[in-house]
Protein backbone atom coordinates (compact mmCIF):
# COMPACT_ATOMS: atom_id res chain seq x y z
CA UNK A 1 0.00 0.00 0.00
CA UNK A 2 1.04 3.64 -0.52
CA UNK A 3 0.76 6.13 2.36
CA UNK A 4 1.95 9.58 3.35
CA UNK A 5 4.69 9.98 5.94
CA UNK A 6 2.35 12.07 8.08
CA UNK A 7 0.10 9.01 8.48
CA UNK A 8 2.97 7.06 10.05
CA UNK A 9 3.80 10.01 12.29
CA UNK A 10 0.33 9.74 13.78
CA UNK A 11 1.09 6.25 15.15
CA UNK A 12 4.31 6.61 17.19
CA UNK A 13 3.17 3.83 19.54
CA UNK A 14 2.85 1.38 16.61
CA UNK A 15 6.32 1.25 15.06
CA UNK A 16 7.06 -0.78 11.96
CA UNK A 17 9.19 -3.85 12.39
CA UNK A 18 11.58 -2.61 9.68
CA UNK A 19 12.05 0.77 7.98
CA UNK A 20 14.01 0.55 4.72
CA UNK A 21 15.31 3.87 3.41
CA UNK A 22 15.81 3.76 -0.35
CA UNK A 23 14.12 1.71 -3.08
CA UNK A 24 17.01 0.84 -5.36
CA UNK A 25 18.40 -2.69 -5.90
CA UNK A 26 19.55 -2.96 -2.27
CA UNK A 27 16.41 -1.63 -0.60
CA UNK A 28 13.94 -3.54 -2.76
CA UNK A 29 15.95 -6.77 -2.42
CA UNK A 30 15.88 -6.50 1.38
CA UNK A 31 12.13 -5.70 1.36
CA UNK A 32 11.29 -8.70 -0.86
CA UNK A 33 13.59 -11.09 1.05
CA UNK A 34 12.23 -10.41 4.55
CA UNK A 35 9.46 -12.63 5.98
CA UNK A 36 5.96 -11.43 5.20
CA UNK A 37 5.20 -11.58 8.91
CA UNK A 38 7.24 -8.39 9.38
CA UNK A 39 5.69 -4.96 8.81
CA UNK A 40 7.91 -2.89 6.54
CA UNK A 41 8.07 0.81 5.74
CA UNK A 42 9.76 1.38 2.37
CA UNK A 43 10.81 5.02 2.11
CA UNK A 44 11.60 6.66 -1.25
CA UNK A 45 12.57 10.31 -1.80
CA UNK A 46 11.24 10.39 -5.36
CA UNK A 47 8.08 9.22 -7.08
CA UNK A 48 7.38 6.48 -9.60
CA UNK A 49 8.74 8.65 -12.42
CA UNK A 50 11.72 10.95 -12.90
CA UNK A 51 11.11 14.46 -11.52
CA UNK A 52 13.60 17.24 -12.14
CA UNK A 53 12.76 19.04 -8.89
CA UNK A 54 13.45 15.91 -6.86
CA UNK A 55 16.67 15.13 -8.76
CA UNK A 56 17.99 18.59 -7.89
CA UNK A 57 18.49 17.46 -4.30
CA UNK A 58 21.42 15.38 -5.56
CA UNK A 59 23.33 18.46 -6.69
CA UNK A 60 26.39 19.35 -4.65
CA UNK A 61 30.03 20.42 -4.72
CA UNK A 62 32.83 18.41 -6.32
CA UNK A 63 36.62 18.42 -6.37
CA UNK A 64 38.28 16.37 -9.12
CA UNK A 65 34.91 15.44 -10.64
CA UNK A 66 32.69 17.13 -13.27
CA UNK A 67 30.38 19.80 -11.79
CA UNK A 68 27.24 17.80 -12.66
CA UNK A 69 28.65 14.45 -11.51
CA UNK A 70 26.45 14.15 -8.42
CA UNK A 71 23.18 14.77 -10.22
CA UNK A 72 23.90 12.74 -13.37
CA UNK A 73 25.28 9.48 -11.91
CA UNK A 74 22.30 8.70 -9.64
CA UNK A 75 18.53 8.30 -10.04
CA UNK A 76 16.14 9.71 -7.42
CA UNK A 77 12.93 7.73 -8.03
CA UNK A 78 11.32 4.43 -7.12
CA UNK A 79 13.75 1.78 -8.35
CA UNK A 80 16.73 4.04 -7.66
CA UNK A 81 19.92 3.66 -9.61
CA UNK A 82 18.76 0.46 -11.31
CA UNK A 83 17.58 3.00 -13.89
CA UNK A 84 21.20 3.93 -14.68
CA UNK A 85 22.55 0.39 -14.37
CA UNK A 86 23.82 -1.36 -17.47
CA UNK A 87 22.92 -4.84 -16.19
CA UNK A 88 26.55 -6.04 -16.14
CA UNK A 89 27.17 -8.65 -13.43
CA UNK A 90 30.19 -10.33 -11.88
CA UNK A 91 31.14 -11.35 -8.33
CA UNK A 92 34.20 -9.86 -6.72
CA UNK A 93 37.33 -12.00 -6.91
CA UNK A 94 38.68 -13.65 -3.74
CA UNK A 95 41.76 -11.47 -4.24
CA UNK A 96 39.61 -8.34 -4.04
CA UNK A 97 38.56 -9.15 -0.48
CA UNK A 98 42.13 -9.51 0.80
CA UNK A 99 44.15 -6.83 2.54
CA UNK A 100 46.97 -5.40 0.43
CA UNK A 101 49.67 -4.62 3.00
CA UNK A 102 51.51 -2.43 0.48
CA UNK A 103 48.45 -0.19 0.04
CA UNK A 104 48.23 2.17 3.05
CA UNK A 105 44.43 2.42 3.38
CA UNK A 106 43.69 -1.18 2.44
CA UNK A 107 41.74 -3.41 4.83
CA UNK A 108 40.42 -6.91 4.32
CA UNK A 109 36.73 -7.65 4.17
CA UNK A 110 35.66 -9.13 7.53
CA UNK A 111 34.91 -12.44 5.78
CA UNK A 112 36.15 -14.35 2.76
CA UNK A 113 34.36 -14.80 -0.55
CA UNK A 114 33.02 -18.19 0.50
CA UNK A 115 30.64 -16.32 2.84
CA UNK A 116 29.11 -14.59 -0.19
CA UNK A 117 28.79 -17.60 -2.51
CA UNK A 118 25.23 -18.62 -1.55
CA UNK A 119 24.11 -15.00 -1.76
CA UNK A 120 25.75 -14.58 -5.17
CA UNK A 121 23.77 -17.61 -6.32
CA UNK A 122 20.59 -16.02 -4.98
CA UNK A 123 21.40 -12.84 -6.87
CA UNK A 124 22.02 -14.88 -10.04
CA UNK A 125 18.61 -16.51 -9.73
CA UNK A 126 16.93 -13.16 -9.14
CA UNK A 127 18.55 -11.68 -12.25
CA UNK A 128 18.04 -14.71 -14.50
CA UNK A 129 21.75 -15.57 -14.70
CA UNK A 130 23.67 -18.82 -14.61
CA UNK A 131 25.60 -19.53 -11.43
CA UNK A 132 29.13 -18.14 -11.68
CA UNK A 133 30.50 -21.03 -9.61
CA UNK A 134 29.18 -24.12 -11.41
CA UNK A 135 31.68 -26.08 -13.54
CA UNK A 136 34.47 -23.57 -13.00
CA UNK A 137 32.65 -20.80 -14.85
CA UNK A 138 34.12 -18.13 -12.58
CA UNK A 139 37.43 -17.99 -14.46
CA UNK A 140 39.46 -20.10 -16.85
CA UNK A 141 43.01 -20.02 -18.13
CA UNK A 142 43.63 -18.72 -21.62
CA UNK A 143 44.55 -21.75 -23.76
CA UNK A 144 46.65 -22.42 -26.84
CA UNK A 145 46.66 -25.79 -28.61
CA UNK A 146 44.82 -27.30 -25.64
CA UNK A 147 47.46 -26.17 -23.11
CA UNK A 148 46.81 -23.60 -20.40
CA UNK A 149 48.75 -20.38 -20.59
CA UNK A 150 50.91 -19.27 -17.71
CA UNK A 151 49.60 -16.35 -15.67
CA UNK A 152 46.64 -15.26 -17.82
CA UNK A 153 42.97 -15.94 -17.09
CA UNK A 154 39.69 -15.20 -18.81
CA UNK A 155 37.11 -13.69 -16.47
CA UNK A 156 33.44 -13.85 -17.55
CA UNK A 157 30.77 -11.24 -16.88
CA UNK A 158 27.07 -11.90 -17.44
CA UNK A 159 24.34 -9.49 -18.42
CA UNK A 160 20.89 -9.16 -16.91
CA UNK A 161 19.00 -9.23 -20.20
CA UNK A 162 16.84 -7.28 -20.31
CA UNK A 163 18.41 -5.16 -17.58
CA UNK A 164 16.28 -5.49 -14.47
CA UNK A 165 14.71 -2.13 -13.61
CA UNK A 166 13.69 -2.75 -10.02
CA UNK A 167 11.12 0.04 -9.91
CA UNK A 168 9.32 -1.29 -12.97
CA UNK A 169 9.65 -5.03 -12.26
CA UNK A 170 8.57 -4.97 -8.62
CA UNK A 171 6.25 -1.96 -8.43
CA UNK A 172 2.94 -3.83 -8.50
CA UNK A 173 4.17 -6.56 -6.17
CA UNK A 174 5.36 -4.10 -3.53
CA UNK A 175 2.31 -1.83 -3.77
CA UNK A 176 0.00 -4.83 -3.30
CA UNK A 177 2.02 -6.44 -0.48
CA UNK A 178 -0.04 -6.38 2.72
CA UNK A 179 3.00 -6.10 4.97
CA UNK A 180 4.70 -3.25 3.06
CA UNK A 181 3.81 0.45 3.27
CA UNK A 182 5.43 2.52 0.56
CA UNK A 183 6.18 6.18 1.30
CA UNK A 184 6.90 8.23 -1.85
CA UNK A 185 8.36 11.76 -1.87
CA UNK A 186 9.57 11.14 1.68
CA UNK A 187 13.00 12.75 1.83
CA UNK A 188 15.10 11.11 4.55
CA UNK A 189 16.84 13.77 6.62
CA UNK A 190 18.35 12.07 9.67
CA UNK A 191 18.00 9.26 12.18
CA UNK A 192 16.83 10.00 15.69
CA UNK A 193 18.79 7.86 18.09
CA UNK A 194 19.12 7.46 21.83
CA UNK A 195 22.42 8.28 23.54
CA UNK A 196 22.82 4.53 24.10
CA UNK A 197 22.91 3.96 20.35
CA UNK A 198 19.63 2.44 19.18
CA UNK A 199 17.85 4.31 16.41
CA UNK A 200 14.26 5.17 17.24
CA UNK A 201 12.92 6.92 14.15
CA UNK A 202 13.68 8.36 10.75
CA UNK A 203 13.00 12.07 10.20
CA UNK A 204 11.55 12.80 6.75
CA UNK A 205 10.28 15.82 4.84
CA UNK A 206 7.57 15.38 2.23
CA UNK A 207 6.89 17.25 -1.02
CA UNK A 208 4.84 19.88 0.85
CA UNK A 209 7.84 20.46 3.18
CA UNK A 210 6.03 18.89 6.13
CA UNK A 211 8.23 17.06 8.64
CA UNK A 212 7.36 13.63 10.03
CA UNK A 213 8.96 10.73 11.90
CA UNK A 214 8.74 7.06 10.95
CA UNK A 215 9.36 4.79 13.93
CA UNK A 216 10.61 1.22 13.64
CA UNK A 217 12.40 -1.54 15.51
CA UNK A 218 15.05 -1.97 12.80
CA UNK A 219 16.30 0.32 10.06
CA UNK A 220 18.10 -0.37 6.77
CA UNK A 221 19.81 2.55 5.05
CA UNK A 222 20.02 1.81 1.32
CA UNK A 223 20.27 5.13 -0.52
CA UNK A 224 23.57 4.66 -2.38
CA UNK A 225 27.28 5.16 -1.84
CA UNK A 226 27.03 8.93 -1.48
CA UNK A 227 23.61 9.44 0.10
CA UNK A 228 24.20 6.81 2.80
CA UNK A 229 27.09 8.90 4.11
CA UNK A 230 25.10 12.13 3.71
CA UNK A 231 22.20 10.95 5.88
CA UNK A 232 24.48 9.53 8.59
CA UNK A 233 26.60 12.71 8.65
CA UNK A 234 23.40 14.73 9.02
CA UNK A 235 22.22 12.55 11.96
CA UNK A 236 23.79 14.74 14.65
CA UNK A 237 21.06 14.76 17.33
CA UNK A 238 22.89 12.42 19.71
CA UNK A 239 26.16 12.24 17.73
CA UNK A 240 27.65 15.69 16.88
CA UNK A 241 30.03 14.28 14.21
CA UNK A 242 27.34 12.10 12.67
CA UNK A 243 25.95 8.67 13.47
CA UNK A 244 28.68 6.01 13.25
CA UNK A 245 31.42 8.64 12.99
CA UNK A 246 33.05 8.46 16.40
CA UNK A 247 36.45 7.80 14.79
CA UNK A 248 36.15 10.07 11.74
CA UNK A 249 35.71 7.21 9.28
CA UNK A 250 32.30 8.16 7.88
CA UNK A 251 32.42 9.48 4.31
CA UNK A 252 36.09 8.61 3.78
CA UNK A 253 37.55 6.12 1.26
CA UNK A 254 35.16 7.14 -1.51
CA UNK A 255 35.90 4.97 -4.54
CA UNK A 256 34.69 4.96 -8.11
CA UNK A 257 35.85 2.87 -11.04
CA UNK A 258 37.66 4.75 -13.79
CA UNK A 259 37.23 2.73 -17.00
CA UNK A 260 39.48 3.62 -19.93
CA UNK A 261 37.48 3.37 -23.14
CA UNK A 262 39.25 2.55 -26.38
CA UNK A 263 42.31 1.51 -24.39
CA UNK A 264 43.92 -0.60 -27.11
CA UNK A 265 43.90 -3.68 -29.30
CA UNK A 266 44.98 -7.30 -28.97
CA UNK A 267 45.62 -9.62 -31.89
CA UNK A 268 45.27 -13.21 -30.70
CA UNK A 269 46.88 -16.13 -32.52
CA UNK A 270 44.54 -18.60 -34.15
CA UNK A 271 43.88 -21.19 -31.41
CA UNK A 272 43.51 -18.76 -28.47
CA UNK A 273 41.37 -16.62 -30.77
CA UNK A 274 39.05 -19.55 -31.43
CA UNK A 275 38.88 -20.25 -27.71
CA UNK A 276 38.01 -16.59 -27.08
CA UNK A 277 35.36 -16.51 -29.80
CA UNK A 278 33.71 -19.64 -28.37
CA UNK A 279 33.69 -18.14 -24.88
CA UNK A 280 32.13 -14.91 -26.14
CA UNK A 281 29.41 -16.82 -27.99
CA UNK A 282 28.63 -18.86 -24.86
CA UNK A 283 28.59 -15.87 -22.50
CA UNK A 284 25.65 -13.51 -22.21
CA UNK A 285 27.91 -10.64 -21.20
CA UNK A 286 31.59 -9.94 -21.68
CA UNK A 287 34.99 -11.58 -21.24
CA UNK A 288 37.91 -9.88 -19.52
CA UNK A 289 41.57 -10.82 -19.77
CA UNK A 290 43.39 -10.60 -16.45
CA UNK A 291 46.48 -11.79 -14.58
CA UNK A 292 46.05 -14.69 -12.20
CA UNK A 293 45.93 -14.01 -8.48
CA UNK A 294 49.35 -15.51 -7.68
CA UNK A 295 51.05 -13.03 -9.99
CA UNK A 296 49.09 -10.12 -8.53
CA UNK A 297 50.06 -11.13 -5.00
CA UNK A 298 53.71 -11.64 -5.89
CA UNK A 299 54.02 -8.43 -7.88
CA UNK A 300 51.84 -6.37 -5.47
CA UNK A 301 49.36 -5.40 -8.14
CA UNK A 302 45.86 -4.04 -8.09
CA UNK A 303 43.25 -5.97 -10.00
CA UNK A 304 42.75 -5.16 -13.68
CA UNK A 305 40.48 -6.50 -16.38
CA UNK A 306 40.77 -5.89 -20.10
CA UNK A 307 37.23 -6.17 -21.47
CA UNK A 308 37.48 -7.72 -24.91
CA UNK A 309 35.37 -6.62 -27.86
CA UNK A 310 35.56 -8.80 -30.95
CA UNK A 311 36.67 -7.04 -34.10
CA UNK A 312 37.57 -9.21 -37.08
CA UNK A 313 39.57 -12.19 -38.29
CA UNK A 314 42.66 -11.67 -40.43
CA UNK A 315 44.29 -14.30 -42.62
CA UNK A 316 47.83 -13.93 -43.96
CA UNK A 317 48.20 -15.47 -47.38
CA UNK A 318 51.47 -16.51 -49.00
CA UNK A 319 51.98 -13.24 -50.86
CA UNK A 320 51.14 -11.21 -47.82
CA UNK A 321 53.67 -13.21 -45.81
CA UNK A 322 56.39 -12.21 -48.23
CA UNK A 323 55.32 -8.56 -47.95
CA UNK A 324 55.32 -8.86 -44.16
CA UNK A 325 58.81 -10.39 -44.15
CA UNK A 326 60.08 -7.60 -46.41
CA UNK A 327 58.49 -4.99 -44.15
CA UNK A 328 60.12 -6.64 -41.13
CA UNK A 329 63.58 -6.46 -42.73
CA UNK A 330 63.03 -2.84 -43.75
CA UNK A 331 61.97 -1.92 -40.23
CA UNK A 332 65.16 -3.48 -38.88
CA UNK A 333 67.06 -1.14 -41.21
CA UNK A 334 65.03 1.78 -39.94
CA UNK A 335 63.00 2.17 -43.12
CA UNK A 336 59.30 2.57 -42.23
CA UNK A 337 57.71 1.62 -45.56
CA UNK A 338 53.95 0.98 -45.56
CA UNK A 339 53.93 -1.92 -47.98
CA UNK A 340 50.40 -3.24 -48.20
CA UNK A 341 49.52 -1.95 -44.73
CA UNK A 342 45.92 -2.20 -43.60
CA UNK A 343 43.62 0.77 -43.10
CA UNK A 344 44.85 2.53 -46.21
CA UNK A 345 48.51 2.35 -45.22
CA UNK A 346 47.99 3.94 -41.80
CA UNK A 347 48.18 0.96 -39.45
CA UNK A 348 50.10 -2.28 -39.92
CA UNK A 349 49.85 -3.51 -36.34
CA UNK A 350 47.44 -6.33 -37.22
CA UNK A 351 49.38 -7.55 -40.28
CA UNK A 352 52.68 -7.56 -38.44
CA UNK A 353 51.16 -9.47 -35.54
CA UNK A 354 49.69 -12.10 -37.86
CA UNK A 355 53.02 -12.35 -39.68
CA UNK A 356 54.70 -12.99 -36.34
CA UNK A 357 52.28 -15.81 -35.56
CA UNK A 358 52.81 -17.32 -39.02
CA UNK A 359 56.55 -17.34 -38.43
CA UNK A 360 56.52 -18.68 -34.84
CA UNK A 361 53.54 -21.05 -34.91
CA UNK A 362 52.85 -21.82 -38.53
CA UNK A 363 49.39 -20.31 -38.12
CA UNK A 364 48.59 -17.67 -40.69
CA UNK A 365 45.34 -16.57 -39.13
CA UNK A 366 44.45 -14.48 -36.11
CA UNK A 367 41.65 -12.36 -34.65
CA UNK A 368 41.64 -8.72 -33.65
CA UNK A 369 39.97 -7.64 -30.41
CA UNK A 370 39.72 -4.11 -29.15
CA UNK A 371 39.47 -3.65 -25.39
CA UNK A 372 38.66 -1.16 -22.71
CA UNK A 373 40.54 -1.27 -19.42
CA UNK A 374 38.89 -1.72 -16.03
CA UNK A 375 41.39 -0.81 -13.30
CA UNK A 376 40.61 -1.53 -9.66
CA UNK A 377 39.37 1.39 -7.57
CA UNK A 378 41.47 1.96 -4.44
CA UNK A 379 40.60 3.41 -1.01
CA UNK A 380 42.10 6.78 -0.08
CA UNK A 381 40.99 8.54 3.14
CA UNK A 382 41.32 11.91 1.40
CA UNK A 383 38.76 10.92 -1.24
CA UNK A 384 35.64 11.56 0.75
CA UNK A 385 32.06 12.71 1.11
CA UNK A 386 31.42 15.62 3.47
CA UNK A 387 28.52 18.01 4.02
CA UNK A 388 28.45 21.36 2.23
CA UNK A 389 27.31 24.59 3.85
CA UNK A 390 24.60 24.83 1.17
CA UNK A 391 21.20 23.19 1.63
CA UNK A 392 18.69 21.68 -0.79
CA UNK A 393 15.02 22.69 -1.12
CA UNK A 394 14.09 20.48 1.85
CA UNK A 395 16.63 22.13 4.18
CA UNK A 396 19.14 19.28 4.15
CA UNK A 397 22.82 20.06 3.70
CA UNK A 398 24.16 19.14 0.28
CA UNK A 399 27.22 16.96 -0.17
CA UNK A 400 30.72 17.82 -1.22
CA UNK A 401 32.73 15.03 -2.84
CA UNK A 402 36.48 14.96 -3.42
CA UNK A 403 37.97 12.34 -5.74
CA UNK A 404 41.37 12.10 -7.38
CA UNK A 405 43.30 9.19 -8.85
CA UNK A 406 46.88 8.66 -7.73
CA UNK A 407 50.27 8.15 -9.35
CA UNK A 408 50.54 4.86 -7.44
CA UNK A 409 47.46 3.65 -9.34
CA UNK A 410 48.96 4.82 -12.65
CA UNK A 411 52.28 3.00 -12.03
CA UNK A 412 50.39 -0.10 -10.94
CA UNK A 413 48.24 -0.04 -14.08
CA UNK A 414 51.34 0.38 -16.27
CA UNK A 415 53.08 -2.60 -14.63
CA UNK A 416 50.01 -4.81 -15.02
CA UNK A 417 49.72 -4.01 -18.70
CA UNK A 418 53.41 -4.75 -19.17
CA UNK A 419 53.09 -8.17 -17.54
CA UNK A 420 50.04 -9.01 -19.68
CA UNK A 421 51.94 -7.96 -22.82
CA UNK A 422 54.97 -10.06 -21.86
CA UNK A 423 52.87 -13.16 -21.22
CA UNK A 424 50.90 -12.78 -24.43
CA UNK A 425 54.00 -12.32 -26.54
CA UNK A 426 56.26 -14.74 -24.69
CA UNK A 427 53.83 -17.61 -25.14
CA UNK A 428 52.94 -16.70 -28.75
CA UNK A 429 49.35 -16.08 -27.65
CA UNK A 430 48.95 -12.58 -28.97
CA UNK A 431 50.26 -9.06 -29.39
CA UNK A 432 48.91 -6.03 -27.57
CA UNK A 433 48.93 -2.34 -28.42
CA UNK A 434 48.16 0.24 -25.71
CA UNK A 435 46.53 3.44 -26.90
CA UNK A 436 46.44 5.57 -23.74
CA UNK A 437 48.80 7.10 -21.20
CA UNK A 438 48.24 5.63 -17.73
CA UNK A 439 49.67 8.79 -16.16
CA UNK A 440 47.23 11.13 -17.89
CA UNK A 441 44.41 11.96 -15.41
CA UNK A 442 42.13 12.77 -18.34
CA UNK A 443 42.28 9.11 -19.41
CA UNK A 444 40.67 7.96 -16.15
CA UNK A 445 37.26 9.48 -15.50
CA UNK A 446 35.10 8.34 -12.57
CA UNK A 447 31.95 6.42 -13.48
CA UNK A 448 28.72 6.00 -11.48
CA UNK A 449 30.01 3.32 -9.09
CA UNK A 450 30.02 5.01 -5.67
CA UNK A 451 31.69 2.85 -3.01
CA UNK A 452 33.51 2.77 0.30
CA UNK A 453 32.05 5.65 2.34
CA UNK A 454 30.67 3.46 5.19
CA UNK A 455 33.14 0.63 4.86
CA UNK A 456 33.00 -2.65 6.80
CA UNK A 457 35.42 -3.43 9.58
CA UNK A 458 34.89 -5.04 12.98
CA UNK A 459 37.02 -2.31 14.59
CA UNK A 460 35.10 1.02 14.69
CA UNK A 461 38.43 2.84 14.37
CA UNK A 462 38.81 1.37 10.87
CA UNK A 463 35.25 1.31 9.55
CA UNK A 464 31.67 2.49 9.95
CA UNK A 465 29.76 -0.83 9.95
CA UNK A 466 30.66 -4.26 11.29
CA UNK A 467 30.70 -7.59 9.43
CA UNK A 468 26.89 -7.73 9.58
CA UNK A 469 26.64 -4.22 8.11
CA UNK A 470 25.35 -2.80 11.41
CA UNK A 471 26.53 0.76 12.15
CA UNK A 472 29.05 0.78 15.01
CA UNK A 473 27.50 2.12 18.19
CA UNK A 474 23.99 0.95 17.23
CA UNK A 475 22.21 -2.39 17.41
CA UNK A 476 19.40 -1.84 14.94
CA UNK A 477 20.71 0.21 11.99
CA UNK A 478 21.98 -1.70 8.93
CA UNK A 479 23.61 -0.15 5.88
CA UNK A 480 23.06 -1.80 2.49
CA UNK A 481 24.83 -1.01 -0.76
CA UNK A 482 28.33 -0.45 -2.08
CA UNK A 483 29.13 2.17 0.55
CA UNK A 484 30.08 -0.76 2.82
CA UNK A 485 32.70 -2.13 0.37
CA UNK A 486 36.22 -1.97 1.91
CA UNK A 487 37.64 -2.57 -1.59
CA UNK A 488 36.19 -2.62 -5.06
CA UNK A 489 38.08 -4.84 -7.53
CA UNK A 490 37.14 -4.12 -11.13
CA UNK A 491 33.69 -5.77 -11.24
CA UNK A 492 30.56 -3.65 -11.47
CA UNK A 493 29.19 -3.36 -7.91
CA UNK A 494 25.43 -3.98 -8.38
CA UNK A 495 25.70 -7.78 -8.36
CA UNK A 496 27.55 -7.71 -5.03
CA UNK A 497 25.12 -5.08 -3.70
CA UNK A 498 22.24 -7.49 -4.34
CA UNK A 499 24.12 -10.41 -2.77
CA UNK A 500 24.88 -8.39 0.37
CA UNK A 501 21.24 -7.25 0.54
CA UNK A 502 20.14 -10.90 0.68
CA UNK A 503 22.68 -11.48 3.46
CA UNK A 504 21.42 -8.47 5.44
CA UNK A 505 17.82 -9.68 5.06
CA UNK A 506 18.77 -13.09 6.48
CA UNK A 507 20.50 -11.53 9.49
CA UNK A 508 17.69 -9.07 10.08
CA UNK A 509 15.05 -11.81 9.89
CA UNK A 510 16.92 -13.85 12.51
CA UNK A 511 17.20 -10.82 14.79
CA UNK A 512 13.52 -9.97 14.42
CA UNK A 513 12.48 -13.57 15.15
CA UNK A 514 14.60 -13.67 18.31
CA UNK A 515 12.85 -10.56 19.64
CA UNK A 516 9.37 -11.27 18.32
CA UNK A 517 7.45 -9.24 15.72
CA UNK A 518 4.86 -6.53 16.20
CA UNK A 519 2.70 -5.73 13.19
CA UNK A 520 2.13 -2.06 12.45
CA UNK A 521 -1.53 -1.13 12.75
Amino acid sequence: MIASASAAAGKPDQPFDVCIVGSGPAGITVARSLPKSLSIALVEAGGFDYEADSQKSYEGDTVGLPPDYLSTTRSRLFGGSSFCWGGVCRPLDAYDLERKDWLPASIAWPFGREELLPYYDRASKQLGLQSFFADGRDRRALTRDGAHSEGLVLVPFQHSDPTLRFGTEYRDELVRAENITLFLHANAMAFDSAPGGDVQALAVVDKARQRSRIAARYFVLATGGIENARILLNSTGAHPAGLGNRHDQLGRYFMSHTPIWGAGQIVFADTPARDMEARLRATKGRICLSLDDDIKRRERLLNLGLALQYGRRQRLYRGERQVAKLREQLLKLGIGLNLGAGDGGKNDFVERAVAGFAKSTGQGEAALFSFFALPEATPDPNNRVTLSTRTDDYGMRRVSVRFRTSEQEAHNLERSLGLIANRLGGQALGRIRIEFNAHDPAARIADQHHMGTTRMHDDPRRGVVDRDCIVHGTRNLFVAGSSVFPSAGFANPTFTIIALAHRIADHLARSARSQGGARHG
